[in-house]
């Protein structure tokens, strides 16, 4: 038990960090795409800027947003693990791999919250939707 609650504490202190200093924050003046999505049940709102390359890999990416720790800290975080990824690869992104980066299984409730992000990303149609 005491392994498992130290364990929660460092990933709660991951998410408090990423909210507090968020990674890759702001307006990406290059960006090719763009994805916008609120949740329309707590005001949650993330703006993602991704630049691909002509193949579709990602070579930079950032968000603006506004909301809970939860919404803006997994927005962070993912600013940082995609990178490199293709953008096929990121409108596949489900809860288990939030799940895994975020390090903690949120209730029911907060789900929505995590998701934004993955909601956003749904919305890319093709790397041909170019400054939506």
């Amino acid at each position: 038990m005491y392994f498992q609650a130290k364990h929660m504490d460092i990933y709660k202190q991951n998410i408090i960090d990423h909210y507090k200093n968020p990674r890759n924050k702001g307006k990406l003046d290059d960006a090719n795409i763009i994805v916008y999505e609120v949740n329309t049940l707590c005001g949650d709102a993330l703006k993602f800027y991704f630049k691909l390359d002509s193949k579709g890999q990602i070579q930079k990416l950032s968000f603006e947003g506004e909301g809970c720790a939860l919404s803006q800290a997994t927005a962070s975080m993912l600013t940082e693990e995609l990178v490199g990824m293709h953008i096929d690869q990121v409108k596949k992104l489900d809860y288990d791999f939030i799940k895994k980066l975020i390090g903690i299984d949120v209730n029911p409730t907060r789900r929505k919250c995590v998701m934004l992000s993955v909601e956003c990303f749904r919305k890319i149609q093709n790397k041909q939707d170019l400054n939506q």
